[in-house]
């Protein structure tokens, strides 16, 4: 809800964009979870501070910081 309300999206929308993108991961055959690709935990904290200084985090709706990706990175574990 967070997410959509920060996109400017309605939740209907944001739901039915989340449930496209699952769709397509599995039609992938991409993993659901970091770990499932080979990704510890120990080095999340490398990951999370070289995607705070990417150039393509000023477009993000809502402003990341490095431990707001930390958090995301260890969500998706």
């Amino acid at each position: 809800e967070a997410l959509a309300r920060d996109a400017g999206m309605r939740l209907e929308s944001a739901e039915g964009l989340a449930q496209q993108i699952e769709v397509w991961r599995t039609a992938a055959g991409m993993p659901a979870r970091l770990g499932a690709c080979g990704i510890r935990d120990g080095i999340l904290h490398i990951l999370a501070e070289e995607a705070s200084q990417q150039w393509t985090g000023r477009f993000n709706p809502a402003p990341m910081s490095e431990t707001d990706f930390l958090q995301l990175y260890r969500s998706a574990m």
